[in-house]
């Protein structure tokens, strides 16, 4: 099958083809200085294109003087293959590849693309938990029920005992109960969408186990 590459020898269609990609795309030299950029990249740090080019990426999107050591562009100059890496700045998270383009048998570019992950991860962190809550609430729930349904069994034979135990079986059973609203909590908590962590002691966020139970 023919296939006429000549389009693409065209500058001006190659950055069409790098403005349609949806994730930032910049293309550098091995000095990392950048050569092409995609409008997404452009977009996302508020620059326009004649304002990066030439710049050191690293400077742009790390915020730093030189190239970080575990970026996947530096890990892919030394093993001359398509590297991938993660780094986060300004609380987002980004997913990065750097893919060497060879020239003469030596690296004349490297493709280097930035996806921003931060809402896959948060929606994969809430889904953990609430899987995990729903597993756990579950869990407590049958053992729950048999300490209860015993004690209610001993509470039935209360006149025959003494009323040190008859006070410990009203505290077991208060106790049960109370744990009993907790699971409900959790289980309603499971199926009401986005959780959310509210401050705790020592600088500590747990599971707002109320909000379930409000929606």
């Amino acid at each position: 099958m023919h296939r006429d590459s000549s389009l693409f020898k065209e500058p001006d269609v190659l950055q069409e083809v790098l403005d349609a990609i949806p994730d930032m795309v910049i293309i550098i030299d091995p000095e990392y200085r950048i050569l092409l950029v995609n409008r997404e990249f452009c977009h996302n740090y508020g620059l326009e294109n004649d304002e990066v080019i030439g710049v050191p990426y690293y400077r742009i999107v790390h915020g730093h003087d030189i190239a970080k050591e575990d970026c996947s562009c530096t890990v892919a100059l030394v093993s001359t293959i398509h590297e991938k890496s993660e780094f986060s700045r300004f609380k987002r998270t980004y997913a990065t590849t750097a893919h060497p383009i060879f020239l003469d048998g030596k690296i004349a570019a490297l493709v280097h693309t930035f996806k921003d992950i931060t809402d896959l991860r948060e929606r994969a962190r809430q889904k953990a938990i609430t899987e995990t809550v729903g597993a756990v609430s579950h869990e407590l729930t049958q053992p729950l029920q048999i300490v209860l349904a015993n004690v209610s069994l001993l509470t039935g034979c209360a006149a025959e005992l003494p009323d040190a135990v008859r006070e410990r079986l009203a505290i077991i059973e208060e106790s049960v109960t109370n744990m009993g609203a907790l699971i409900r909590k959790l289980q309603n908590l499971s199926g009401s969408g986005p959780v959310e962590l509210i401050p705790y002691e020592g600088g500590d966020r747990i599971l707002d186990i109320n909000r379930g139970e409000a929606l």
